[in-house]
């Protein structure tokens, strides 16, 4: 009887060892195979080239900070007042206003008294006193005095009245004189911008007495 429970209680204790070993292998969990997934292979370093070292990241160089340099406005073309010319102002200079009341051609007939006027203007810087005169220059000498002094003085601005009397000449025909202004130094001058245009008479002569023209006052 004794040998029968051991027995069975060996039988037992074989079926409780078998039972824990199905519980375990149950319990185990199954490995996990990847579907279609290639392995990469391994590259392989060539046998003649040595390993290629591993480069390692390093912080960059700090960068230099450069002054910006600030930026200048476009140059602009400044417009000056031009600098004022002086004017240049001739001492003896004159101009011509008007012929008087005997313009170029008049006709007068042999013999006519001709009072011939002109109306001049001191453009120049110096005052004529009454040693300036008028001069005879060419053509033909109505006048047998060649000169005829100012009668008064003209300063710069003013005008005066140089008036000349003679007769027409007994031959008919045109007859042209030609007078210019002197200083008292001898310094002949005449009008326009040069100063170098003599003032003229120029008449026209008829045959047979005519009337007298008159003076410009």
């Amino acid at each position: 009887m004794k040998n029968k429970r051991i027995i069975l209680a060996a039988f037992a204790l074989s079926v409780l060892i078998l039972i824990s070993c199905n519980l375990v292998t149950v319990l185990q969990p199954a490995p996990v195979v990847a579907a279609n997934v290639t392995p990469i292979p391994a590259t392989a370093t060539p046998p003649d080239q040595p390993p290629q070292p591993i480069l390692q990241a390093t912080d960059p160089s700090p960068r230099v900070q450069v002054p910006s340099t600030p930026s200048l406005p476009a140059p602009t073309l400044g417009i000056s007042d031009p600098t004022p010319t002086a004017t240049i102002t001739v001492c003896d200079q004159a101009q011509l206003v008007s012929e008087g009341n005997q313009p170029v051609g008049t006709v007068f007939h042999s013999g006519d008294a001709v009072v011939k006027t002109w109306q001049v203007m001191n453009s120049g810087s110096c005052t004529w006193t009454t040693d300036y005169k008028v001069v005879f220059d060419h053509g033909y000498d109505f006048v047998s005095t060649r000169s005829v002094n100012l009668v008064k003085p003209v300063v710069p601005g003013q005008t005066v009245n140089i008036i000349l009397t003679f007769h027409a000449p007994d031959p008919q025909g045109n007859y042209a004189s030609y007078w210019n202004l002197e200083d008292p130094n001898g310094t002949i001058f005449g009008v326009g911008p040069n100063g170098s245009v003599p003032l003229s008479i120029r008449i026209n002569v008829q045959s047979g007495p005519g009337p007298m023209p008159t003076a410009m006052k």
